[in-house]
């Protein structure tokens, strides 16, 4: 399943939109690499967006996991502006530890809000 924006979203909220989507784990798992951009994508365009200015941490709704925003800095995305696409960690509620990559995470769902333009 795609990351999919909820019924009624994306929003206006003052000069902002909000968007709640349903967005399912990768069927092979990439652990983040900041140096070369690897991992789990959440683009804003999937959220009906440009940009992505604040993502929430979640837990998927099977209650295995928490997904954690990776904001980079970049010369296109400094840390004060919006990003095109945010890094998604996925970690083990019961290890605290990073996914092992290759895992099939495409059957757990994490249900993001995101605030951007």
């Amino acid at each position: 399943m795609p990351t999919v924006p909820l019924s009624g979203y994306p929003t206006v909220v003052g000069s902002q939109r909000l968007a709640v989507v349903q967005h399912a784990g990768p069927a092979s798992y990439v652990q983040i690499d900041l140096t070369t951009g690897a991992g789990d994508a959440l683009a804003a365009q999937s959220c009906g967006m440009r940009r992505i200015d604040s993502l929430d941490r979640v837990r998927t709704q099977d209650g295995t996991y928490d997904v954690i925003p990776v904001f980079t800095n970049t010369a296109g995305t400094p840390a004060n502006g919006g990003q095109a696409t945010v890094l998604l960690m996925w970690i083990v509620v019961a290890t605290g530890d990073e996914v092992a990559a290759d895992v099939d995470l495409s059957a757990s769902i994490a249900r993001l809000t995101a605030i951007g333009l």
